[in-house]
């Protein structure tokens, strides 16, 4: 059995894995679905590679911090 990692080490190699793979700057492209507003400004949405003959595509549930749209718009 493998080791158990806290949620904290998890993030913490993930992002690790991330910025080497990708840098500090990755754009994705996607299809935008389920689309909403909080009424704190954040955004919530899943972005989805656009394929109507599969149920099961690739789905990513973003959250953009209203700090941050600015430089997403």
């Amino acid at each position: 059995m493998s080791d158990t990692l806290s949620v904290r080490e998890l993030y913490e190699q993930l992002e690790g894995f991330l910025l080497d793979a990708f840098g500090t700057e990755t754009w994705i492209q996607g299809e935008v679905r389920n689309f909403k507003t909080a009424a704190s400004g954040h955004i919530y949405f899943d972005l989805a590679d656009p394929d109507p003959g599969r149920g099961d595509s690739p789905v990513l549930s973003i959250t953009l911090f209203k700090p941050q749209q600015r430089d997403v718009n």
